[in-house]
């Protein structure tokens, strides 16, 4: 009897680089503009540093005086019209990509927008939108930015209206969960949760191009939905336990637990603009629990696993660029892998992140 050993090979990426933040990478945190070139937040000032397409550290820009109020500041950065722009709670700031700064907005709360809560959905060029991360109401602005001036427009979803969106029938929920623009700029996502679907605008005409999300409505079980919506705040209320806080306080609101959209787990946009669920799903075996749809509604085939979705920072000719972390370490990092290998990259080295209070108060890269 002849046994055949099979070696399975690492994937080796083109470059790794290590970057000075304290917990995993996100498309809030990074952005690659056309060029393949790599713009990632820091830790401590200088607050942005650039990298080639090569894994190169290029130039360090924002510093102290010109971006946020201090290392842990809430804070986003955006690639549009071929500039970066940094949010903290006080200012968007309009920088070249050579780190020269050209413009700079203070933001002032008004009409219920309050700016020193941050929701951002970073874009590559076009817009990019800001959303109040409590509860959406019909007056409830939400902010657009433009490359072209002026630089801030706010609207509420009333106004939404002239998009085609029913603002009566919309079900607020956590903007975390509920509103997300892809990275072109041209599409804005909304979750609704009375229908059990998503409405698709197309920023440059200002209508609905259509809803998608339907062949999702019959794994949303109102019964086993709400047991699992009910489990999911029992783990928040642990979570809070584990970290020394009284979830039965009265401070503490439904607010504090994620909400969600009965039967939607999670769910992004990738880099192509395209809509991509996880649903909740009594018997994984059976249904599928990870769907993807176009601007269309269209279901397409899904490339990567969802874990590979969450971390794909952005993808360059034949290359993606994956969010790694070192959870001995703690140290975050970027790996450029051939589109090809990804799922397996990412199956190789899974981010295990814990939230400690040395995250709160910048890690080991605090000044």
């Amino acid at each position: 009897m002849f046994f055949i050993a099979v070696a399975v090979l690492a994937v080796i990426p083109e470059w790794q680089v290590s970057v000075d933040y304290y917990m995993p990478l996100s498309s809030k945190s990074t952005v690659i503009d056309a060029s393949g070139n790599i713009y990632t937040l820091n830790a401590h000032e200088p607050f942005v540093t650039q990298y080639s397409k090569e894994g190169k550290r290029l130039n360090n820009f924002v510093k102290k005086g010109e971006g946020p109020d201090s290392a842990m500041s809430p804070k986003s950065l955006y690639y549009i019209g071929d500039h970066l722009i940094i949010k903290d709670s006080k200012y968007f700031k309009k920088f070249s990509t050579d780190g020269v700064s050209v413009h700079a907005e203070r933001l002032k709360s008004q009409k219920g927008f309050f700016v020193t809560e941050y929701l951002s959905l970073p874009v590559v060029n076009g817009w990019a939108c800001i959303l109040n991360p409590f509860y959406l109401k019909k007056d409830t602005p939400l902010l657009f930015i433009d490359n072209d001036a002026p630089p801030l427009t706010l609207m509420t979803l009333t106004e939404l209206q002239s998009f085609g969106f029913d603002a009566d029938a919309y079900s607020p929920c956590r903007p975390s969960y509920g509103m997300k623009i892809d990275r072109s700029g041209r599409f804005v996502y909304v979750k609704d949760d009375d229908e059990y679907k998503f409405w698709v605008f197309d920023m440059t005409t200002k209508k609905a191009v259509g809803t998608v999300h339907r062949a999702l409505k019959p794994l949303f079980n109102p019964e086993w939905g709400e047991s699992m919506f009910q489990n999911h705040i029992e783990e928040s209320k642990e979570d809070l336990r584990i970290m020394g806080i009284d979830p039965n306080a009265a401070h503490h609101t439904e607010r504090d637990f994620p909400t969600h959209c009965p039967g939607v787990r999670s769910w992004l946009i990738d880099p192509h603009g395209n809509l991509i669920v996880m649903a909740y799903s009594e018997n994984p075996a059976v249904d599928k629990p990870v769907h993807g749809y176009n601007t269309k509604g269209e279901p397409i085939e899904l490339k990567y696993s969802w874990e590979a979705y969450e971390r794909i920072l952005g993808f360059h000719g034949e290359f993606a660029y994956v969010a790694t972390f070192d959870n001995d370490e703690e140290q975050a990092g970027i790996a450029k892998v051939k589109k090809q290998d990804v799922n397996a990259f990412v199956a190789k080295h899974p981010v295990i992140f814990k939230m400690t209070a040395r995250h709160f108060f910048g890690g080991k890269y605090a000044k």
